[in-house]
């Protein structure tokens, strides 16, 4: 289950909380598709309705001849299913107000189509940007720019019709504001992701103090943001053998992007372990049980200075040190860590920062010192009863304003 999948379950999980009734409309996945802890549906409150709709699923591989299907998939997705599905659970449930969330931007299309036809308040969620490049060749970048004019053209079309957009990060909301140059009717709101204290109440853990562990939780995307902490390790075990034989790295998830070329050619796979695809608190666990963990902030993409990637929130509520290599340096990320004064950043490819840092907290854990002295207040409020608090604060004013209106 993604950061992005777990923020609206989240959601949904507290908002009963503040006296909300949540009716929510997903995906059907199929076996082996994607992964879904059943686990966490179980502990949401019984008032909470969960219905499915079927979705295409275009792309299995990723080969050649799929690509030309993967836009239809990411535009239309699972929208001629879920319209009629919504419509109807929108009229039975007597529906206030509908709430979707990006990045599949089809969910923002649904959402607003959903919203013209019923005459219901809408709330759209950016997990991301809608529109986003990467790094191509002058041939694709023609391609992709005409791609990029039509969605912009579609997405004014979509947030037009918003009563409020909702956003992770300012950043986000400042480019959807410049973009349409205030064109959009929309109160706009941040809130980011965070940390289910409960969940980490609920998870009994023990530090191994004869191993110091450095994890990385979550899905790995990227080999080439490995490289600095591959290199930097290298070279902490060639001046220590104390390192070498008293440390290990643990990829916690789906580590297929692994880069295990480096790896054999720097002779330390010895201290590399992975896990495969954990549950959620299995998850938190490993991240209790560490010394460091390992925040990696998108290295293939031009738009790092817009991610705020939800691993960092979830990060925030562990009590242990993280190191954050990212590619840039005053991104949202890197800002939050600073902030919350609970690690060390550090750019993709400088080695020797990467090696220091973690050479820091190594001889700190030997003295059995802590490894760093967090901003407590800062970090509540990316509690998530805390952040659904105020959804839900925002929510009430919508309502209360549609009432006053009539």
């Amino acid at each position: 289950m993604s950061v992005g999948t777990i923020r609206a379950y989240k959601f949904a999980k507290y908002l009963d909380c503040f006296g909300w009734e949540v009716t929510v409309l997903a995906q059907g996945y199929k076996n082996g598709q994607t992964y879904l802890d059943e686990s966490l549906i179980d502990e949401l409150p019984e008032s909470v309705e969960i219905y499915y709709s079927k979705a295409f699923h275009f792309v299995r591989s990723g080969k050649l001849f799929e690509r030309p299907f993967y836009f239809l998939e990411y535009f239309t997705k699972w929208m001629c299913f879920s319209l009629h599905k919504a419509y109807g659970l929108i009229k039975k449930n007597q529906v206030d107000l509908i709430f979707a969330t990006h990045p599949w931007c089809s969910n923002l299309i649904i959402g607003s189509i959903l919203a013209i036809i019923t005459n219901t308040e809408l709330v759209l969620d950016y997990r991301d940007v809608w529109v986003w490049g990467t790094k191509r060749t002058k041939i694709r970048n023609v391609i992709y720019e005409i791609y990029k004019y039509c969605m912009n053209k579609l997405e004014y079309l979509v947030v037009r019709n918003a009563t409020s957009i909702i956003a992770i990060n300012e950043e986000i909301i400042t480019l959807i504001k410049d973009k349409y140059n205030g064109r959009i009717r929309a109160n706009y709101f941040m809130l980011s992701n965070g940390y289910d204290q409960g969940d980490i109440d609920s998870i009994k853990s023990e530090k191994n103090r004869q191993i110091f562990i450095i994890s990385h939780t979550g899905s790995l995307r990227s080999k080439r943001c490995q490289n600095g902490l591959l290199k930097a390790a290298k070279m902490l075990c060639d001046e220590a053998n104390e390192f070498k034989t008293n440390a290990e790295i643990w990829f916690v998830g789906q580590s297929k992007a692994l880069n295990r070329e480096l790896i054999s050619s720097l002779k330390i796979g010895d201290m590399i372990h992975t896990t495969g695809i954990v549950p959620l608190k299995e998850s938190i666990k490993r991240q209790l049980e560490s010394n460091l963990l390992l925040l990696f902030v998108n290295f293939d993409s031009d738009i790092d200075w817009l991610i705020s990637t939800g691993k960092v929130y979830e990060y925030l509520g562990s009590g242990v040190p993280i190191l954050a290599i990212v590619s840039e340096m005053d991104g949202p990320a890197a800002r939050i860590v600073k902030q919350a004064n609970v690690g060390r950043v550090a750019g993709g490819e400088d080695v020797e920062s990467i090696k220091g840092i973690i050479n820091d907290y190594f001889v700190k854990w030997k003295k059995n010192e802590p490894g760093y002295f967090p901003n407590k207040r800062y970090i509540q409020d990316y509690e998530r009863k805390n952040i659904t608090r105020r959804l839900s604060e925002i929510f009430g004013s919508i309502i209360e304003g549609q009432m006053n209106s009539d």
